[in-house]
C-alpha cells in the first residue's frame, strides 16, 4: 500500500476525495461540450438525470395535490362538474338563467 496512514481516513484517500470535489465543483459550471476535464460528461449527465427525477416527483406531488383540492371542490358543491386542469385549477359551474329583478320586467 503506496499511501500514508494520515492519507487515509476511513479507508477513503483524502486527496482522491479533494479530486471528485473539485470534479464536482467543475461540472455543473462547465459549458464545453467536448470538455478534457476527466468525467466532466459523465457529472453533467448525473445531474440532468437528478434533475429530471426530482421534477417527475415535484410534477406528480402538484398533480395529486390538484386531483385532491379538485375533489374537495366537487364534495363542496354537490353534482356541479369539475375539470382539472394539471396546470391550473378550474371549476365550471352550469350556466344559469339571468335573474331579472322584481319590478323591471
Amino acid at each position: 500500500m503506496g499511501m500514508n496512514a494520515r492519507e487515509v481516513i476511513f479507508g477513503v484517500c483524502v486527496l482522491c476525495k479533494k479530486m471528485w470535489y473539485l470534479l464536482q465543483l467543475h461540472a455543473p459550471s462547465c459549458k464545453e461540450p467536448e470538455c478534457h476535464i476527466p468525467r466532466c460528461r459523465d457529472l453533467k449527465e448525473h445531474s440532468r438525470r437528478l434533475q429530471q427525477e426530482t421534477d417527475a416527483r415535484h410534477r406528480a406531488s402538484v398533480e395529486g395535490i390538484l386531483r385532491q383540492t379538485a375533489a374537495d371542490i366537487a364534495v363542496t358543491l354537490g353534482n356541479h362538474f369539475v375539470h382539472i386542469d394539471m396546470v391550473v385549477l378550474e371549476v365550471r359551474l352550469p350556466d344559469r338563467e339571468q335573474e331579472v329583478p322584481l319590478g323591471t320586467a
